[in-house]
């Protein structure tokens, strides 16, 4: 059981580690900005709802592009590594 774990997560993250040096940039849209913004100050909603309130539409959220390091790729690449040949020296 641990050996396939270990086998499925190398290969999972992998994976994820070439979409981290592939990828340059994600562009997120105003909606999941806005859920961020909410979870990191909760009082994010009480402004908007006195926005919408006196001006009668809803708050201009901007979308947000989030630079993906290459340090990220290049680190999820060497625990996978690590996971995907523990996989394979680990024994039953």
């Amino acid at each position: 059981m641990k050996k396939r774990l270990c086998f499925f997560m190398g290969c999972f993250l992998l994976f994820v580690g070439g979409q981290c040096l592939l990828t340059e940039r994600v562009f997120l849209t105003s909606q999941f900005t806005h859920a961020l913004a909410i979870r990191q100050d909760p009082t994010i909603s009480r402004k908007t709802w006195w926005y919408e309130a006196i001006y009668g539409e809803p708050a201009r959220i901007p979308e947000k592009e989030v630079k993906i390091p290459e340090v990220a790729g290049y680190l999820t690449m060497t625990i996978a590594s690590i996971c995907f040949m523990h996989g394979f020296v680990i024994k039953k």
